[in-house]
């Protein structure tokens, strides 16, 4: 492997596989070249290895390449996030999406209010739904969110809102209705 040329377009492809194959062991050997060479750290390909360790339920690995991620953007935290959500670490999860702003104050992003507000999307107000499970207060203001924001119409969004209503004893029947009426639009 060392007697080949890395380029960035070479890593991108080999880590692309390593994710579609969940091959831990080859991603971790293209995570310790790419730290190696003198290919200029890229955000793009360290959230590839976010993505990579996530799928492998290495919740440590995913967030030391989410630490040394120079300029996270919205699909770092994303990623991070969803990471943590998945594996049931919600707690995490939730801080972590309330951490963004301090970034910020750190210096540590370009553009913290473009982030902020651009990861208002159907993928981040999912994950975050699965990451409050214990505040029915932040469920009910995303949920008000959803609906002004128009996110009422993905169905990712709804089935996240579905679980977590059910899941919580807090699913009346117009609830139910409501949720299972928008997710039949998509």
């Amino acid at each position: 492997m060392n007697q080949l040329s890395w380029t960035f377009h070479s890593f991108h492809n080999f880590l692309k596989t390593c994710i579609a194959e969940r091959d831990l062991f080859t991603g971790e050997a293209l995570h310790a070249l790419y730290f190696k060479s003198l290919i200029p750290s890229s955000t793009y390909i360290y959230n590839h290895f976010i993505l990579l360790y996530s799928k492998c339920g290495r919740l440590s690995s995913a967030w030391n390449a989410f630490d040394h991620t120079q300029d996270p953007n919205v699909f770092s935290f994303n990623a991070i996030i969803a990471a943590y959500a998945k594996e049931s670490q919600t707690r995490i999860a939730h801080q972590l999406f309330h951490e963004i702003p301090a970034y910020a104050e750190r210096g540590e992003t370009e553009q913290p209010l473009g982030l902020f507000t651009g990861m208002r999307d159907g993928f981040t107000i999912s994950a975050v739904i699965r990451s409050c499970c214990d505040d029915i207060g932040l469920i009910r203001q995303l949920h008000s969110l959803i609906v002004l924001e128009g996110f009422d119409s993905y169905v990712s969004v709804n089935n996240a809102l579905l679980t977590y209503y059910s899941k919580n004893g807090f699913l009346p029947s117009w609830r139910r209705r409501s949720v299972f009426s928008m997710s039949r639009e998509k």
